[in-house]
């Protein structure tokens, strides 16, 4: 699938996964395995994006030197130099390595398992109508907000909660929190701190860096409003170019679809 072609898929709501074999050259990835990462928080600027995956990754007991292992997330890139991690937020610590240095194969996977049911353009006609997504709400569905930012950088992330008038057309959603190493969302020096990353990789090695979390939340509201976790305890308003809701598709609706 073209890239351009790929990434509107993905802020129109299909889910990524990553499908991989990693490199059993490596005495680590031995024996040979398929497997699989859900990659639900997505940074998108331009057609490049980075994908990370739910912040839950534990090693195996015996590859442990008798410690506790620390969670983490694996990130992926498409087009910033195959450039992947393991990140430890609570250790502040981020394991660079390559796409195609610890994988024998890798590829993108998009699944349509979730459908509009709001959109703040009116493009959909669901800018001012919120049947489909009360109906949602109703039938216990899962969420995900695409949300277009005043630089144009989108953000596709699960949603925590939605807030709909029970007698009105008026909602708000709080996002999950991504907590991002502080170097992605950095968009103006972001090529920058990648070349220096690319030039510290020995392939195929990890090279371990420091970094600090920033915690990704947005509190997002009908009337073209938003906030971030930084704006918390400031009075800042700010105004969202885009934002798109999305449930999951339920089997019943599947069945209606077919």
């Amino acid at each position: 699938m073209e890239t351009e072609k790929m990434v509107r898929s993905i802020v129109e709501g299909y889910s990524l996964a990553s499908v991989m074999i990693p490199d059993p050259k490596l005495p680590s990835n031995q024996p040979a395995h398929n497997e699989t990462y859900a990659l639900d928080f997505i940074m998108i600027k331009e057609s490049r994006f980075f994908a990370m995956s739910h912040p839950h990754h534990r090693m195996f007991r015996h590859k442990l030197a008798g410690l506790h292992s620390a969670p983490s997330s694996f990130i992926y890139s498409l087009g910033y130099k195959g450039i992947m991690a393991n990140w430890a937020p609570d250790q502040s610590k981020i394991l660079f390595s390559k796409i195609g240095a610890r994988y024998s194969s890798f590829e993108w996977r998009l699944k349509n398992d979730y459908r509009l049911v709001w959109d703040s353009t009116g493009e959909s006609g669901l800018n001012d109508d919120v049947t489909i997504l009360r109906k949602s709400i109703l039938n216990g569905e899962r969420f995900k907000v695409s949300i277009q930012l005043e630089d144009d950088v989108w953000f596709v992330l699960p949603v925590d909660l939605i807030n709909l008038e029970k007698d009105g057309t008026s909602f708000d959603v709080r996002t999950f929190t991504a907590y991002f190493p502080s170097l992605i969302p950095n968009h103006e020096d972001l090529d920058e701190h990648i070349e220096k990353i690319e030039s510290y990789i020995k392939e195929p090695d990890f090279v371990a860096i420091r970094d600090n979390s920033v915690p990704i939340f947005f509190a997002i509201y009908s009337d073209g409003t938003y906030y971030t976790f930084f704006d918390e305890i400031r009075e800042d308003v700010r105004t969202f170019q885009r934002v798109m809701v999305f449930s999951t598709i339920s089997d019943s609706q599947i069945a209606s679809l077919l």
